[in-house]
């Protein structure tokens, strides 16, 4: 079971804008370059990019740590070429309430780590 991430809403041109000053956005954002705001999402769809197999994408080089429903890797991104940290974490047990909880808990990390210089 993969986690899942929500699109957002679309101008009358079929772009998406921001819900807060309405400028239209690239397909794919998560902020708005004008004025900052997260980008309101709506639908819900896969997180893997053309449902491409994890496999392909990444080539998985250690487990460094193994826990009940949590694994974490080091792998190489086959596409940019860099080491990355993929964390494997089995939601299937959990009823709908806890799989939307568990989906927001790992993308307010995902923003929290994406605006540190790691």
């Amino acid at each position: 079971m993969s986690m899942t991430q929500v699109t957002t809403d679309t101008s009358p041109s079929g772009d998406p804008h921001c819900p807060n000053c309405h400028t239209v956005l690239p397909p794919k954002a998560t902020f708005c370059a004008t004025c900052g705001e997260r980008v309101v999402k709506k639908n819900v769809v896969s997180l893997l990019q053309d449902k491409v197999d994890i496999t392909t994408r990444y080539r998985i080089s250690s487990l460094v740590r193994r826990r009940p429903y949590v694994s974490l890797f080091f792998a190489i991104d086959n596409q940019q070429l860099r080491p990355v940290g993929i964390r494997d974490i089995d939601i299937s047990g959990l009823g709908k309430e806890g799989r939307a909880n568990a989906c927001d808990t790992v993308q307010q990390e995902y923003d929290l780590l994406r605006r540190e210089s790691i």
